[in-house]
């Protein structure tokens, strides 16, 4: 959906992957200005393994941004 929101004047590649293996893509260091996770990175089995690729894509200035929930919240106990 993300793809379709995007206005054709912004300067947009969108890269899709595991959030674990980055290094599979075509994705190298500080390859991006905005690195987004909704909901995905969470899901990693290696949270630590996870986070560290999404820091290490990112450009020096760039932006994350990451949404979760989290731990002991009531939205994860919907999907129990």
């Amino acid at each position: 959906m993300a793809r379709q929101r995007t206005s054709a004047s912004l300067d947009v590649r969108w890269v899709e992957g595991d959030a674990e293996a980055l290094p599979a893509l075509p994705v190298s260091d500080e390859y991006a200005d905005v690195v987004l996770s909704i909901f995905g990175a969470m899901y990693a089995p290696d949270h630590a393994a996870a986070a560290r690729e999404l820091v290490r894509v990112l450009a020096a200035h760039g932006r994350l941004a990451l949404t979760a929930w989290t731990p002991g919240s009531v939205m994860p106990l919907w999907a129990a």
